[in-house]
C-alpha cells in the first residue's frame, strides 16, 4: 500500500481521503462520492467517515502538512475510516474492491491499533524533535531512579527526608503515609515490630532550642526499609488507580 502515502490520521486513527480511497479500490473519486450519495443512510459520521469544513478544516491542513499543498483549495473534505472504507467494498462489491480492503486493513488500519494513540512523525524535523522529548524526559527520570538504586544496595541508613525525595514524594507526606498505616506512631518513631524487622532504626539527635540543647529521637530507614515503603508505596497507588483504596496517593 506504498501508493497510499502519506499515513494520514485524525482522532487517534488512521483514515483515508477520497483520492487514497479511489486510487486502493482502482476507481476514480466521482465514483466513491456516488457511493456515498446513493447510500447515504448507511453512514455514520464519526463512524464511517469525517466531514471537515471552515475551521475544523484548517485545523486539520495546519496539522497534516504532508497533504496540506493537495488540499489547498478543497472548501471540505471527506475523510474515511476503516469501517467507511469496508462499505465502500460493499457497494463497489468487486473482486478488486475486496481484496484491495483486505490490504488496507493488513498494511494500513490494523497497524496503528498495533500501538493505539502512537504519533507517528510527519517529518524528519518532528521526528528529531520526538526523539529529543524522549532523552530528555529520561534524563529527568534518572537522578531518582539511581538514588532508589543507591539507596537499595547502601549498607547505611538514611534520613526520612532523603527517602523521600528518592521515592518521589515529600518528608510530611511520607510521615503521614507511614501513621496512616501503622508503621510510625504518632511520635513519627517506628512500632517495635517493625524496628525488629530490619526497617528502621532510630538515633538520637540533638537540637539546639535557644541554648538548650535537648536530645530527640531521629527516625532512619534502611536499605531494607526504603525497599519495604517503595513497594508499599507503589502498591498503594496501583489500588487507588483501580479504585479499591480510598487512601490519597502520595504524589
Amino acid at each position: 500500500m506504498s501508493h497510499l502515502q502519506p499515513i494520514i490520521e485524525h482522532q487517534n486513527q488512521r483514515i483515508l481521503t477520497t483520492a487514497q480511497l479511489a486510487t486502493a479500490y482502482g476507481t476514480d473519486e466521482k465514483r466513491i462520492s456516488e457511493n456515498f450519495v446513493n447510500n447515504k443512510d448507511r453512514y455514520t459520521e464519526g463512524k464511517h467517515f469525517y466531514s471537515l469544513s471552515g475551521e475544523q478544516l484548517k485545523a486539520f491542513k495546519e496539522g497534516s502538512p504532508q497533504i496540506a499543498e493537495y488540499l489547498k483549495y478543497a472548501p471540505s473534505v471527506y475523510l474515511w475510516t476503516e469501517k467507511g472504507a469496508w462499505l465502500h467494498a460493499k457497494s463497489l462489491n468487486t473482486d478488486r474492491a475486496w481484496e484491495a480492503y483486505e490490504k488496507l486493513v493488513d498494511d494500513y488500519f490494523r497497524v496503528l491499533a498495533i500501538v493505539p494513540q502512537y504519533h507517528l512523525p510527519a517529518t524528519f524535523h518532528e521526528a528529531l524533535r520526538m526523539l529529543a522529548d524522549e532523552v530528555e524526559q529520561n534524563q529527568l527520570m534518572l537522578p531518582k531512579a539511581v538514588q532508589y538504586d543507591t539507596f537499595i544496595s547502601a549498607k547505611g541508613a538514611q534520613s526520612m527526608n532523603t527517602v523521600a525525595k528518592a521515592l518521589g514524594t515529600g518528608r510530611t507526606k511520607l510521615f503521614s503515609f507511614l501513621r496512616t498505616h501503622g508503621i510510625l506512631m504518632a511520635s513519627n518513631t517506628p512500632y517495635q515490630r517493625y524496628l525488629d524487622e530490619g526497617y528502621f532504626i532510630v538515633v538520637e539527635k540533638t537540637i539546639d532550642f535557644g541554648g538548650n540543647p535537648q536530645n530527640k529521637p531521629q527516625t532512619l530507614v534502611t536499605a531494607k526499609g526504603v525497599d519495604y515503603i517503595g513497594k508499599l508505596l507503589a502498591r498503594e497507588k496501583s489500588l487507588v488507580v483501580a479504585g479499591a483504596s480510598a487512601t490519597t496517593p502520595l504524589q
